[in-house]
């Protein structure tokens, strides 16, 4: 009878024990690890049309506007590249997927990598080194977030971050730094004539440099196959605002009735501007590529 009753009193201490466990340590664990919430809205994917990221150390932010379903990096007022819309969108996504997230009580944000709002500095005035900022807006302007990124912490695997104006600073699961690099050709589609071409046919060529003007026409005097596939294959090294003269003007004439014209230019030795006429867009490509390109409408 004495075991039995130690045996049933022991049961019942780790009951106790188990129960101060639950309510007491559980909660606590969870929140040290954070709780699972996202960044963003959910659905900011559908309602974003407009971003931009800036990084503490780029030379300017990337500005992307979405039209008809298509993502458009812009450079001023003029430039527009066609963004990779697979890379956008996975972006939004993973911002917008659940995750660790943990408010912390200092509000001392350059402790943080982030700016301090009770300085009445913003962002782009403060930034501190390594941090960037994030803003999506709809159609009308309106802000669906905004979001300021610090330093991460001591094992890399959360990451500082504030949102709009707010003084709470989050401790967040980073799985997105990754996607944030600030260079724009890894935003913008360097093969810049694969959605051109593709479902139309060249039917015509047209060549012009300064008072020199050519036409080709498909199955008369121009291996249009051949052109075709040379700027099918194209792909860009890089994008670029450095002003150029047109040297050449080339003109292609679809079955669909559009017309894509662009322009050559040296840039250097090894290198040269093309820039898509109606867009404005230059992109940098090398000069055997641009060799190749009039050499295939036997000018050399």
């Amino acid at each position: 009878m004495q075991r039995s009753t130690s045996a049933i009193l022991a049961v019942f201490s780790i009951l106790a024990l188990f129960t101060i466990f639950s309510f007491v340590l559980i909660p606590q664990l969870g929140a040290h690890f954070g709780e699972k919430r996202s960044l963003i809205p959910a659905n900011a994917g559908t309602r974003t049309t407009r971003i931009i990221l800036d990084d503490s150390d780029s030379e300017f932010p990337l500005h992307f506007e979405k039209t008809d379903g298509h993502w458009f990096l812009l450079l001023g007022d003029i430039s527009r590249y066609p963004a990779r819309n697979d890379r956008i969108n996975e972006c939004i996504a993973e911002l917008a997927s659940p995750r660790s997230i943990r408010n912390l009580k200092s509000k001392n944000g350059s402790s943080y990598g982030l700016t301090d709002p009770s300085s009445g500095a913003t962002w782009h005035q403060g930034a501190q080194p390594g941090s960037l900022y994030l803003r999506l807006a709809g159609d009308d302007g309106t802000i669906i977030s905004e979001l300021e990124f610090g330093s991460s912490n001591a094992d890399g695997l959360m990451r500082y971050v504030r949102a709009g104006t707010g003084r709470t600073i989050m401790e967040v699961a980073d799985s997105f730094s990754s996607w944030f690099d600030p260079a724009a050709s890894l935003w913008v589609e360097l093969a810049l004539f694969r959605e051109p071409l593709a479902g139309s046919d060249i039917q015509e060529v047209s060549y012009s440099r300064g008072t020199t003007a050519k036409t080709f026409i498909r199955g008369k005097n121009a291996d249009v196959e051949h052109i075709s596939g040379i700027l099918g294959s194209l792909r860009a090294l890089d994008i670029t605002n450095i002003p150029s003269i047109p040297e050449q003007t080339v003109s292609l004439g679809m079955g669909s009735g559009k017309r894509i014209t662009f322009s050559l230019a040296a840039l250097g030795e090894d290198t040269a501007v093309l820039t898509m006429s109606r867009t404005g867009a230059a992109y940098i490509i090398s000069m055997k590529t641009k060799e190749q390109i009039l050499g295939a409408l036997g000018i050399h």
